[in-house]
């Protein structure tokens, strides 16, 4: 909770609702209820926390927010009790509403709150109170609206008269309150200056049932005020206008325009800019949910042109506003006729698409809703239900095309609408949500992508299966086992798809609609064809067929091998209950190996056949004969069928042509997979051989005779950031050890620059307390050691700036370039322990990790110490850059991917050699 209440100062108005929300709920749900027969010697223990003390708690939090937060922090905190009062009462139970209630009346008392803003709040939040039978229970809350109507504040006054109208039909007409309302208002009859008082003190006084004198006085005033319409208009989209008073005159403007039936459309078109630009959440929805009422009252042209409006609203650059559109517009599209809600939808398959990832998301929220609210539309048009239902399948189309979309946040917004839009809505029946479920289920479940637990996707997929699962749950509750349909025919279509074009698509969809069910075998291997990889092709497909319901791709864990009987015999098994065709080119039948062999069972002849013929002008007859001398050699029945010469013309090998050739395919190829294709860099030129290794020019040195001079280099290049002092007397110790050596390691491109170096030393065992000064460590290598000892007094590089030469990772390097002198020096056992202190080694230190090295756990934090054996050495080719070809050697994302697996690898193989160098 403590979590939630920070969250109400975020600046995002959806987040501090659902927040105040939140803990309103957990507020109510805090305590338990015992729902057993308490045995007469039991006496419960009274818990730690109760919800009516945690409600007072947070009741001043809310009302008096700290002071060192921020105006706006305060006002926003402030603003949110609302919220939080309307969770709490519509999430308690009967019995705790009492408790509450007196808890929050107290914080109604006369004079307790002086700030207007804190006195708006408790009145806003006043409708939301559960009132009780007994007047003297909620007098408080009576007494303080009453008070509120006479404040000189137009917002506090405009509020009240709201809450006033809102709680008039839930009470008894004989309490005290509705008397002391009936004297304000006859007590005080006069017009105000603003419209909206004026509209809701005539709407209040007719439900008091006054004197017909006194409603017609409250009338007369109201309809002075409709003369000057056009400035309601006008105030409504200034930023001065209040909340309150904006919320009013949308009301009255849309009981006016419904009462008169004139400019509905000037109405609806305010509405939709209000919707588009207002800075406050309330009048946005209010905005949305008016113009709802309004379309039934507009023509078809109008409708149309509202649709069109909002449409290109999402395209605005502000997604604060643009969030609140999808939820209206995918009502609104359901008042068009069919001819133009066909057309908006083919437009919108378009858009998602070739749209940026955030008007994707929005869009698929439109059509989710839409397709929440869809049954409504067979109420509004007379068309046949084939049309119907197929519009259903475009717009699930469209979602399915999100979920396969090649960028991760517009295929969790798809699955987030799919779940929370569709499987959770309160607008479709359970059968309604069946007859999606039966479209949807199998398509889901091919599409659905193992996800890793990290990732939000994982938590998005969560959420999403969670409605499904809760619909299932209760289909089979109320309506008993959810069946789907078997289908009668299966079209098996294997091949390359290298990549998957639109004649590959006109194939299954002129399968489809001889009313097969469609799988598509991707071939793992191609060598003879030298096809991207097949995860690449399958994902290029998924994004392609995505939107045809009864397409889906084969199991790569069942391969099929057309040639082999086994695996065509395991195919005829895997749908028992379905006659299995085979999908081929006549080009297959002519030329593939699996034709030529005899005849035998669950032989490739042995199955029905659904061939396409590939047509040319000068070929037709000859070839008819040959592939006709062909096919009689098949058992089972034959489909033949022809593309449209468009889509004959298109094939796989023009597609990558045009792609090597940076040529447009918009026409051969799904307008997604096309962007897919671009993204990951696939199907573009290479050259057939690796391109040639460029050498870096680097001398690696080894010193021995430690000089001024050269301390005074390494000091002016390397170690400048120590003091000059504590560089000369460290390294002056250094090379009064026995045999230091130093390795130096130079840019020879650049006259020879000292790019970074390692000192190291040998150390004999009868002084390893002199020379680490820790008796645990001593006693570690003593025990641990064989033959002769190394010790790295430590490795230093230059910065990332400095460095000239292309080489990278100096470190790792240096480091290699060292124990490979020390091995071939017959060195057994290496030490690794920086002379400077306050050195940061967080990347050196992951270098020697991945390298073998052991940190003792006993040395200091700092300033560690790590050991090794070198004796039995693990060689490691880290050569993969160069096996690559181009342009992927230069692609960031496969060079990011080599090395992260290089990590692994390298961590794989210390786990198995633990404490030897690798």
């Amino acid at each position: 909770m403590r979590y939630l209440f920070k969250q109400l100062t975020h600046p995002e108005d959806e987040i501090r609702r659902r927040s105040a929300n939140l803990i309103g709920l957990l507020i109510a749900s805090v305590d338990e209820d015992y729902r057993k027969e308490i045995p007469r010697d039991v006496i419960l223990k009274s818990p730690t926390i109760t919800s009516t003390a945690l409600l007072e708690r947070y009741l001043k939090y809310f009302l008096q927010p700290d002071h060192k937060k921020t105006a706006l922090h305060q006002s926003r905190i402030i603003n949110s009790f609302e919220n939080m009062i309307f969770s709490l009462f519509s999430n308690c139970r009967n019995n705790q509403a009492n408790d509450y209630r007196k808890i929050i009346l107290k914080h109604y008392k006369k004079d307790l709150y002086a700030d207007e803003l804190i006195q708006l709040c408790l009145i806003k939040s006043a409708k939301h109170i559960s009132l009780c039978s007994e007047e003297k229970s909620v007098k408080t809350l009576f007494d303080y609206i009453l008070k509120m109507l006479k404040k000189e504040n137009h917002n506090l006054r405009l509020t009240a008269l709201e809450v006033v109208y809102d709680l008039i039909p839930q009470i008894d007409k004989k309490l005290k309150f509705i008397d002391s309302l009936r004297k304000l208002f006859i007590g005080n009859i006069s017009p105000s200056t603003l419209p909206a008082e004026n509209y809701l003190n005539m709407k209040i006084i007719e439900l008091l049932d006054l004197d017909e004198g006194i409603i017609k006085k409250y009338s007369e005033f109201y309809r002075r005020d409709l003369e000057k319409i056009q400035h309601i208009f006008l105030s409504n989209l200034k930023t001065s206008t209040s909340g309150i008073v904006k919320k009013v005159q949308i009301e009255l403007l849309l009981e006016q325009t419904l009462k008169n039936q004139q400019e509905e459309i000037y109405t609806a078109l305010h509405f939709c800019n209000i919707l588009k630009v207002s800075g406050i959440e309330d009048i946005r929805n209010l905005a949305g949910r008016t113009l709802i009422k309004l379309m039934p009252r507009l023509s078809f042209e109008q409708r149309n042109d509202i649709a069109i409006e909002l449409l290109r609203a999402l395209e605005m650059e502000d997604y604060q506003f643009t969030k609140y559109i999808p939820y209206y517009l995918g009502q609104l599209i359901l008042y068009l006729n069919p001819n133009e809600l066909e057309e908006l939808i083919d437009d919108l398959i378009e858009k998602i698409k070739q749209s940026d990832p955030k008007l994707s998301s929005l869009l698929l929220r439109t059509v989710g809703i839409a397709i929440a609210n869809y049954p409504k539309y067979r109420e509004r048009s007379s068309e046949k239900e084939k049309f119907y239902e197929n519009r259903l399948s475009k717009m699930i189309g469209i979602l399915l095309n999100g979920f396969v979309h090649y960028n991760l946040k517009v295929k969790q917004a798809a699955f987030r609408v799919i779940g929370r839009e569709i499987f959770g809505s309160m607008h479709l029946s359970l059968d309604e949500k069946n007859h999606i479920f039966q479209l949807i289920a199998k398509k889901i479940l091919t599409l659905l992508t193992p996800i890793t637990k990290e990732g939000l996707m994982f938590l998005i997929n969560s959420i999403g299966l969670n409605y499904m699962y809760k619909f299932i749950s209760d289909f089979n509750f109320y309506k008993g086992s959810i069946k789907l349909d078997t289908p009668q025919k299966i079209a098996f279509f294997p091949g390359a798809f290298d990549p998957f074009s639109l004649s590959h698509k006109e194939i299954v969809k002129a399968i489809e609609v001889l009313g097969f069910e469609t799988y598509l075998a991707v071939d793992e291997f191609s060598w003879s064809k030298r096809t991207q990889p097949h995860l690449f092709r399958k994902n290029v497909i998924n994004i392609s067929i995505a939107d045809e319901l009864n397409v889906y791709l084969y199991p790569e864990d069942l391969p099929v091998n057309i040639a082999n009987p086994d695996n065509l015999k395991t195919l005829r098994d895997n749908f028992p209950f379905s006659e299995v065709f085979m999908v081929v080119g006549s080009d297959v039948v002519l030329n593939a190996s699996a034709y030529q062999k005899n005849k035998r069972k669950n032989s490739i002849h042995t199955f029905s056949h659904i061939i396409f013929e590939r047509r040319t002008q000068h070929t037709v007859d000859k070839k008819d004969k040959i592939v006709q001398e062909a096919i009689k050699g098949i058992k089972g029945k034959i489909i033949k069928l022809n593309l449209v010469r468009c889509y004959e013309e298109i094939s796989s090998s023009q597609i990558r042509n045009n792609i090597d050739e940076n040529r447009d395919i918009s026409r051969l190829i799904d307008p997604l997979a096309q962007k897919y294709i671009y993204e990951n860099s696939l199907y573009q030129r290479e050259p057939q051989y690796k391109s040639v290794i460029q050498t870096i020019s680097i001398d690696i040195q080894i010193v021995e005779n430690i000089t001024p001079n050269l301390i005074e280099e390494l000091f002016q290049t390397i170690l400048s950031k120590h003091h000059r002092n504590e560089v000369s007397i460290k390294l002056t110790e250094f090379a009064r050890k026995i045999n230091p050596r130093i390795l130096l390691l130079r840019d020879v491109r650049h006259n020879g620059t000292i790019l970074g170096f390692s000192a190291f030393h040998w150390v004999r065992s009868n002084i390893l307390f002199q020379e680490f000064k820790d008796n645990l460590i001593s006693e570690y290598v003593r025990e641990n050691a064989v033959g002769r000892t190394m010790v790295i007094d430590g490795i230093f590089t230059v910065s990332d700036i400095k460095n000239k030469s292309e080489l990278e990772n100096l470190e790792q390097v240096i480091l290699t370039e060292t124990i490979s002198f020390c091995i071939e020096k017959d060195y057994n056992y290496m030490i690794f322990r920086n002379v400077f202190d306050n050195c940061q080694l967080t990347s050196l230190s992951e270098n020697l990790e991945l390298m073998g090295f052991y940190r003792l756990p006993f040395s200091n934090k700092d300033n560690p110490v790590f050991v090794v054996d070198i004796s039995k050495p693990c060689i490691v080719n880290l050569d993969t850059e160069s096996i690559i070809k181009e342009p992927f050697d230069q692609n960031l994302n496969i060079i990011k991917s080599v090395i992260a697996s290089r990590k692994r690898l390298l961590k794989s193989f210390t786990t198995f050699y633990p404490g030897n160098i690798v």
